[in-house]
């Protein structure tokens, strides 16, 4: 089982690098077989592990990029599914698959994103409101590394709210989420953070959104990024990399 669990990681790997090198197309399969490895490298969980997840959650960006948005939206409810089973409902984890899935039904125009990115909000504030009472209770700097993951987390999703509000007209909605957005990049990212560029960005374009030239949908961005990994990594600050918890 150990050799089978090493296989799924190091397949994880490849996968990730193929990822970082936009080689999209052959991503999708790659992410298949190390799901299935992982999942038969512990019979008795099955799918019900985080390594799954992750690497389903991985299978959904590559599918998205390859304009398969339906095949994404799928492989996100089964992060969703498995995630629900093994961590609850009020994680990061959890909100980030479903930020996920509006991201791909923006893509295809079914009207669904937003309320998808709305239960994403819930999702990440009841756990923040989780980890304020941890944090209540225990000093450890890991409790301040998760409340920050969450806020960027959130902040990622009220950018695509705005996007999505923009898009519709609602231009007092979309500024007042994306000033949210702003206020909480700024209190824990640094100032020149191209997240918090991204974000003043957007809200410059607010007014202009029945332009043809506006070319930024919303974007997969940290939430979905916060479960890919390196095996042997431990950053947040990349599309492929996260706090480990996820391996």
């Amino acid at each position: 089982r150990v050799q089978d669990e090493l296989t799924g990681a190091i397949m994880h790997n490849i996968a990730v690098v193929h990822s970082k090198l936009s080689m999209f197309e052959i991503c999708p399969q790659l992410w298949d077989e190390t799901v299935l490895t992982r999942r038969d490298a512990n019979p008795e969980l099955g799918i019900f592990q985080s390594s799954v997840a992750t690497s389903l959650n991985e299978m959904g960006i590559a599918l998205f990029a390859c304009g398969q948005y339906d095949k994404a939206v799928r492989a996100f409810a089964d992060v969703v599914y498995i995630t629900q089973e093994i961590r609850g409902v009020n994680n990061a984890y959890l909100a980030t698959a479903i930020n996920n899935i509006g991201v791909a039904h923006f893509a295809m125009d079914d009207g669904k994103a937003l309320e998808a990115f709305e239960e994403s909000l819930q999702v990440y504030r009841l756990a923040m409101l989780a980890e304020s009472e941890e944090e209540d209770n225990n000093d450890d700097s890991d409790v301040f590394d998760g409340a920050r993951h969450l806020l960027l987390g959130i902040s990622t999703t009220l950018c695509n709210v705005a996007f999505v509000r923009g898009t519709q007209g609602a231009y007092a909605e979309a500024r007042e989420a994306i000033h949210e957005a702003l206020e909480i990049q700024e209190a824990v990212l640094d100032r020149d953070d191209p997240r918090v560029d991204a974000s003043w960005n957007l809200l410059s374009k607010i007014d202009a959104f029945g332009d043809e030239d506006i070319d930024n949908p919303p974007t997969l961005g940290l939430a979905l990024s916060g479960m890919s990994s390196f095996v042997d990594d431990s950053h947040v600050d990349n599309p492929f990399h996260t706090n480990g918890d996820m391996r």
